[in-house]
């Protein structure tokens, strides 16, 4: 299971020296700007441990660090829909992975169909569960 969140900085962009942080970034989430990090995590979906973590800044899209949030054993990738590509779908296949990230409407195709959103429906209950 992978996912990612944003750790808001604090307002000003300087930080004691007065300097710009280049480390940190700015990115729009629900039509508000933030500006921080953001944090990946990989976590088996059995028991919700944490085995791998990234740091990045908060612009990077959440795909990016994909693979190193992986572990060799994994058999299957659990995502929302910033871990869509239709390029890592087919390399989760030639490895033999099941890539369970949520559908998202494609630019100039609609929404989605019955059976997507029935299919993000379904894996958002598998990345969420209580234990």
């Amino acid at each position: 299971m992978v996912d990612a969140t944003l750790i808001q900085a604090s307002g000003s962009p300087k930080n004691k020296a007065r300097e710009r942080d280049r480390e940190m970034r700015s990115t729009r989430k629900g039509g508000q700007y933030y500006f921080g990090m953001k944090v990946h995590i990989g976590a088996d979906v059995h028991s919700g441990a944490a085995h791998e973590v990234v740091v990045t800044a908060a612009h990077e899209p959440d795909i990016g660090p994909l693979p190193n949030l992986l572990r060799a054993d994994d058999a299957a990738v659990f995502g929302d829909t910033g871990y869509t590509s239709d390029s890592y779908k087919r390399g989760a296949r030639a490895l033999g992975i099941g890539g369970y990230a949520n559908d998202k409407r494609k630019p100039g195709r609609g929404n989605l169909s019955a059976s997507q959103k029935q299919r993000n429906r379904r894996n958002a209950a598998l990345r969420y569960h209580d234990t």
